[in-house]
């Protein structure tokens, strides 16, 4: 209760009442001026008083030139888990329809997935360290590009027998 946003002496909200639900996803539709992104960041700073500390609040850049996703599509790519976690399901998803050939294809494309994922962290913590824990970030970092081109490999193996 009592919410109130202000910028450069223009009330974006007064004396507005917000409640939240754990477990919900909102998103805010306005027109552009009306004090959506100054809301989700006074939410993202927590100086919106009762806001739950455990919230996760995500912010997609208005300047997002965008692409053939939707709106809705667009905000739930931010969510980092989330989009790791449904691009997990596209490659598995075909082992609950298909014969035992297709979960094998499906599961070596899961494997590659989940080792580009692998490289891509090894490569972000190798860029960052140095001395003995850099050499070992770089040894780290080989095993992992290694294991990604065993399953690029497998994967096109399994197309060439297909």
């Amino acid at each position: 209760h009592g919410v109130c946003i202000s910028v450069a002496g223009r009330d974006l909200l007064k004396d507005a009442h917000l409640k939240l639900c754990p477990g919900q996803r909102y998103g805010f539709i306005g027109r552009n001026g009306s004090g959506k992104s100054t809301l989700f960041r006074a939410m993202a700073s927590a100086r919106i008083p009762g806001y739950p500390p455990n919230c996760t609040t995500l912010l997609v850049d208005q300047e997002d030139v965008g692409d053939e996703r939707s709106a809705v599509d667009t905000v739930l790519s931010a969510n980092k888990e989330l989009s790791d976690m449904l691009e997990e399901e596209a490659a598995l998803l075909p082992c609950e329809s298909g014969g035992p050939e297709t979960a094998a294809t499906a599961l070596r494309a899961h494997e590659l997935l989940n080792a580009r994922r692998a490289r891509f962290k090894a490569a972000m913590y190798e860029s960052k360290l140095s001395g003995v824990r850099g050499k070992a970030a770089r040894e780290a970092l080989l095993s992992a590009e290694q294991r990604e081109k065993d399953a690029e490999a497998a994967m096109h193996a399994e197309v060439k027998e297909s």
